[in-house]
């Protein structure tokens, strides 16, 4: 069993093995990808949900001092909230976040010269 030393350098303790090196992310676009696929597809089906509801009853306790943007997409029934989407609501969910999906697809793929450890190019 190795043990990382004190007064190390995390480089130096690499070098000598006694920690294993940090991962490392192949391109920053990648995660965007990732984030923009994650949005779409959360929008999607959120807005796919609301096509089946009429009105959403949260049973949160709300008093008076509630945050005045809480009232524009809510209403209070016996201390409870009522979430009433608007009828355009769904359409637009549903429509934003397939095309926010289409785009994180069509993002282009970045070509590297050293595209990772596994990879096998003969020169």
């Amino acid at each position: 069993m190795q043990r990382i030393r004190t007064g190390l350098r995390r480089e130096d303790a690499i070098r000598d093995g006694t920690t294993p090196p940090l991962p490392r992310v192949s391109h920053p676009l990648s995660m965007i990808r990732a984030l923009l696929f994650a949005f779409g597809l959360v929008g999607t089906l959120i807005g796919g949900g609301l096509f089946y509801v009429d009105s959403i009853l949260l049973k949160i306790r709300v008093d008076e001092s509630q945050p005045h943007w809480i009232s524009l997409i809510c209403s209070t029934s016996n201390g409870a909230l009522v979430v009433d989407p608007a009828e355009w609501l769904p359409y637009t969910l549903v429509g934003m976040g397939a095309l926010t999906l289409l785009y994180s697809i069509a993002l282009p793929v970045p070509h590297h010269r050293h595209s990772g450890r596994f990879s096998h190019h003969h020169h």
